[in-house]
C-alpha cells in the first residue's frame, strides 16, 4: 500500500525501479550513497538532532500549516537533503500545494512524502498532483490518492511530463529528484528551493496551464532576473546557450546522459555542444560529467553518452563518467557566475519534446555549492 500512517518510522531503503525518460530507467540499482553528500554534525532542525537533514520521527507535525521558515532566496538542495526540504515545503503549505512528478515508486521515503500530500488535503490545503501517464505505479498511486480525497490526475498521453516540482505558498522545489527511494536516498541529485516572488508567480502560472492542458508545449519566457529566472518546455537550450556564450573562465556540466542524435540535422544538443567547443577555443575550461551505468537497465544511456563523448573530446571538452557504484542523476550547468538547475537531460526529448522546468540563477551561495559538488564528483569520476 502506498499511503502509510504519518507516524511510520523511516526505515531500511527499498530500492525500486525508477527512471528518466530521455534514456533508460535511471535511478534504480544498488548504488551506494551519493559521492558528494556531506554533513557538518550540527543540529539541522529536522527534529532528530543528528545533523543529517532527515527527520526520522514521522510526520512533520511541528510545522504543519504554519508557512515555510525564512531561508535563502534560492537554496541548493542535493542528494538526501531533498527529503527534508520536500517534507518541510509540503508540511508548511497553508493554502496551495502542487506536486508534479514524472515517476513515483512505493517505498519508505516516498510513502512519507505521500503522507504529507494526504495530510495537506485533510487540513484544507488546495492540493493538486499531476503524474506522467506512462508509469504503472503512478496510476496505482493516483487511485489511492483519489480514495483519500486528493485531487490527482495523469497527464495527457500526447506529451511526457518529465518535470519534478513541489510548489507551495511560499516556495517551490524543482530539479532532478524522482519520487523513488533510490532517487531520494542513493543517487547524486540536484534541486533548488526557490522563495523568490517573481519566480514563484511564473511557476504557479505554468503549473496552472499544465494542469489545464498537458497535451501541448507550454514555454515560459525567460526573465532577466539574476535571482531566479524560470525556463520551461523547450527553454533550456536558449537559457544555457546564453550562459555558455558569455563564459570567460570555466563551464561545468552534469547530466544523467547525453545523446547527440544524428537523425536530427538541427539537433539542439549538437548546437549546445558546438557552443561548448567555441568556449574552449576562447580559453574557457569546459568539463562534463555523465553517469556511468553498466547494468542492463542503463546500457542504452551509457552507449549514447559514450558515442556523444567521441564528438565532444575533439572539441577540447573534458568528459568523465561517475563511478559505476553510484547513479548520477543530477542535472545542472555552471558558467562562471551563473548556473542552471533543472529537470532535463541532454537529449532531444528533454530539450524539445517533454514538459521540463528549471531555474537560472546567479545567487552566489548556489554557485559556490554547485562548484563544490562538481569538484567532488569530478575527482571521483574518470574518463
Amino acid at each position: 500500500m502506498w499511503i502509510l500512517a504519518a507516524t511510520l518510522a523511516f526505515g531500511a531503503v527499498v530500492v525500486a525501479l525508477s527512471g528518466c525518460a530521455d534514456f533508460a530507467r535511471d535511478d534504480q540499482g544498488d548504488a551506494g550513497p551519493g559521492t558528494t553528500t556531506t554533513t557538518d554534525g550540527q543540529d539541522d532542525g529536522d527534529g532528530d538532532g543528528d545533523g543529517d537533514n532527515n527527520d526520522t520521527s514521522g510526520a512533520s507535525d511541528s510545522t504543519s500549516g504554519r508557512g515555510l521558515p525564512d531561508g535563502p532566496t534560492v537554496e541548493l538542495v542535493t542528494n538526501e537533503g531533498y527529503f527534508d526540504r520536500a517534507r518541510l515545503l509540503m508540511g508548511t503549505a497553508t493554502s496551495r500545494l502542487d506536486v508534479i512528478q514524472f515517476e513515483t515508486n512505493p517505498g519508505y521515503a516516498v510513502d512519507l512524502l505521500v503522507a504529507e500530500v494526504v495530510a495537506a488535503t485533510k487540513r484544507g490545503v488546495a492540493v493538486r498532483m499531476l503524474l506522467d501517464d506512462e508509469i504503472e505505479d503512478n496510476d496505482v498511486l493516483r487511485k489511492e490518492l483519489l480514495a483519500a480525497g486528493v485531487s490527482v490526475a495523469l497527464d495527457s498521453s500526447k506529451r511526457r511530463t518529465h518535470a519534478k516540482i513541489i510548489y507551495a505558498d511560499d516556495a517551490f522545489l524543482v530539479g532532478s529528484t524522482n519520487w523513488s527511494d533510490a532517487s531520494i536516498q542513493k543517487n547524486n541529485e540536484t534541486n533548488v528551493l526557490v522563495r523568490d516572488k517573481s519566480a514563484r508567480e511564473a511557476m504557479g502560472k505554468w503549473i496552472d496551464a499544465l494542469w489545464a492542458d498537458s497535451s501541448k508545449s507550454i514555454p515560459t519566457k525567460l526573465s532577466t532576473s539574476k535571482i531566479a529566472a524560470l525556463y520551461t518546455d523547450g527553454g533550456f537550450e536558449a537559457a544555457a546557450g546564453k550562459l555558455i556564450d558569455k563564459a570567460t573562465s570555466h563551464i561545468e556540466v552534469v547530466t544523467y546522459g547525453i545523446h547527440i542524435d544524428d537523425n536530427y540535422d538541427d539537433s539542439p544538443v549538437q548546437a549546445l555542444v558546438d557552443k561548448l567547443g567555441k568556449a574552449v577555443e576562447r580559453g574557457v575550461e569546459v568539463r562534463f560529467v555523465a553517469d556511468r551505468t553498466t547494468s542492463d537497465w542503463g546500457k542504452m544511456t551509457w552507449e549514447f553518452s559514450q558515442a556523444s563523448a567521441k564528438k565532444m573530446t575533439p572539441l577540447g571538452i573534458k568528459v568523465r563518467y561517475d563511478p559505476a557504484s553510484v547513479v548520477t542523476h543530477a542535472k545542472f550547468l555552471v558558467a562562471d557566475d551563473g548556473a542552471i538547475v533543472g529537470t532535463n537531460n541532454w537529449g532531444f526529448g528533454g530539450f524539445e519534446l517533454y514538459h521540463e522546468a528549471g531555474v537560472r540563477t546567479y545567487e552566489a551561495n548556489v554557485i559556490e555549492g554547485l562548484l563544490t559538488y562538481f569538484e567532488a564528483l569530478w575527482d571521483a569520476s574518470s574518463p
